[in-house]
């Protein structure tokens, strides 16, 4: 019998590592009709647990935790208290109920595993127990010390698998503290050394884990590998469905729709539940899909039906309402051109119940745990300016500046370029000149072609048309045009402060001048020091005021 038992376990093992998720179930369903709790409860402690992880992640079992395997597994334990064993079913339970908010028992369970691990000396027991109390602890600074630990004691086992585990953590941490860069750094090396490594299983996670962080910072090429990888080498149902969303947000912001729906028909038949799936993030890509699809009440419905659940990821759920902000704001302007006033009515009341329902949740909205995250207070911008474009409030031009100021220091670019275009309108709408228009409506169509966003570039395009706004490059004036501020600037000096006043970023000025972002920097520094100005939005509004470039109009500060 132990013998046949090590044998379901080897198979497990590699069935796991090849992203087997069906064959790896198999197996360990296969070791718990045979091992004998009574004789074995160590091992038996081990086989329940892995039979619950294994049944989620085959999309076999609802939800994402287990609370009656992991606590069945300690219970089987108890008599061994120094044994690995106790300290990972222990860090089992602490997980369950981290992820179902419960953190003062989530605390408990794993303070007791981390000195059931120390008894045991075992580097995954440690590595594991430390992850409990890293995502105990995930809203504390203590959760810097305890996701590190986790990494350095899981690559002491020199199991793949337990590496994984903790850079995940390490990942969700970081992630917390709105350090998304830092987060994405070690998924795309975890990602590497998996391809590398020829391990198809773990590789297929991070490229799902990957292409959603591009998809957040706007670089919608590199996702695309990324899908494209995790497409090719996803077998488990929880991967592939990572994958397949990830796939139809990008199917979505190209303009994509059919594409989209099929990559979300395939997400639901992997894992039926996913919706409900806190590991996922559904949600907003669903409410995306939604409201691309002239369907923004569906949208509201949906955000408002997942969001209690959702809640073990905070910025997930002020992601969500931010977005019920955008889906209200869509529905009332359009119910506002039909002069549908009860739909006016329905989008607002829609918007107040997520409202009502985030306000009911803890922690409050977009409350950052770090002085340095600059993601909550950008996505916060938006939900105010779009709250206002619901309620029909104006002016907004004010709201949409400071929402792409902070998106853009965030280094959200989807979002400063949505925020950019609906600037653009509301200056359009307020009877600004187009010399202002004209900055963050070309600021939003770079962005846009840059991230092969065809929907948004074609609103950009209609919007420019409107306001008779040429979106080309910004010419040069020539020498004897130049007002006094600006006669000491240098030839280069007069190309950087042009693409300024068209609402070019360090980025693209860089790549349009082929010169590196630190000499955009030394050039723009020079600029305000010869104009005596303090800022890029300064120097940018003096142009626009003395009518330069020319072509714009002169004194449309004071009009």
């Amino acid at each position: 019998m132990d013998a046949e038992l090590d044998l379901l376990e080897r198979w497990a093992f590699v069935s796991s590592r090849d992203g087997g998720g069906e064959e790896t179930l198999a197996a360990w369903t296969r070791s718990y009709q045979l091992v004998d709790e009574g004789r074995d409860p160590l091992r038996a402690s081990r086989v329940i647990r892995k039979v619950a992880d294994f049944e989620s992640l085959t999309g076999r079992r609802s939800g994402d935790v287990s609370f009656d395997a992991s606590e069945r597994a300690v219970k089987l334990c108890e008599p061994y208290p120094d044994s690995p064993e106790y300290a990972l079913a222990l860090a089992e339970l602490s997980e369950c109920h981290s992820w179902t908010d419960s953190f003062d028992a989530a605390r408990r369970y794993a303070e007791e595993s981390l000195q059931a691990a120390r008894r045991s000396g075992s580097h995954e027991a440690l590595s594991r127990a430390y992850i409990a109390l890293a995502y105990a602890y995930i809203r504390d600074d203590r959760a810097d010390h305890d996701s590190a630990e986790a990494v350095r004691h899981a690559k002491l086992t020199g199991d793949s698998n337990e590496v994984t585990a903790a850079r995940i953590t390490r990942g969700a941490w970081l992630t917390f503290r709105g350090r998304l860069a830092e987060a994405l750094e070690i998924e795309q090396a975890a990602l590497r050394e998996c391809l590398d490594g020829g391990e198809s299983n773990l590789a297929a996670f991070y490229a799902g884990a990957v292409a959603r962080n591009l998809l957040i910072v706007g670089q919608h090429s590199d996702a695309d590998r990324a899908i494209r990888e995790g497409l090719t080498l996803a077998r488990m149902p929880h991967d592939g469905a990572h994958v397949r969303l990830a796939a139809a947000l990008l199917a979505v912001r190209r303009g994509d729709l059919d594409r989209a729906r099929l990559h979300l028909q395939r997400a639901k038949e992997l894992i039926p539940d996913l919706d409900d799936r806190p590991a996922l993030f559904a949600p907003p890509v669903v409410a995306e899909y939604l409201v691309a699809n002239s369907q923004p009440d569906r949208a509201l419905e949906l955000l408002a039906r997942t969001m209690v659940v959702q809640i073990v990821d905070p910025r997930v759920v002020d992601e969500m309402l931010m977005l019920g902000a955008r889906s209200a704001a869509d529905m009332a302007e359009e119910a506002r051109d039909r002069r549908d006033h009860a739909r006016i009515t329905h989008a607002r009341e829609l918007l107040d119940g997520i409202v009502e329902i985030r306000h009911g949740l803890q922690p409050p909205p977009f409350e950052p745990l770090a002085a340095e995250d600059l993601i909550l207070p950008a996505l916060e911008a938006v939900y105010a300016a779009e709250t206002a474009r619901c309620l029909a409030q104006s002016p907004t031009s004010a709201l949409w500046e400071e929402a792409v100021q902070r998106c853009a220091a965030a280094g959200l670019r989807w979002e400063e370029s949505v925020a950019s275009h609906q600037w653009a309108h509301a200056l359009l709408t307020e009877g600004a000149p187009r010399a202002v228009i004209a900055a963050p409506l070309r600021s939003a169509y770079g962005l846009a072609g840059g991230m092969g966003a065809s929907p948004l570039r074609h609103e950009i395009e209609t919007l420019a048309a409107l306001a008779r706004i040429s979106l080309g490059e910004p010419e040069l004036p020539a020498t004897d045009k130049v007002p006094t501020a600006f006669q000491t600037l240098t030839k280069r000096e007069q190309e950087i402060l042009s693409h300024l006043v068209a609402g070019r970023t360090y980025a693209e000025i860089a790549a349009a001048l082929f010169i590196s972002k630190k000499t955009v920097s030394v050039h723009v520094s020079n600029v305000l020091r010869k104009t005596g100005t303090t800022s890029r939005r300064e120097v940018a509004t003096l142009a626009g005021r003395l009518g330069y470039p020319p072509g714009q109009p002169a004194n449309w500060a004071a009009s």
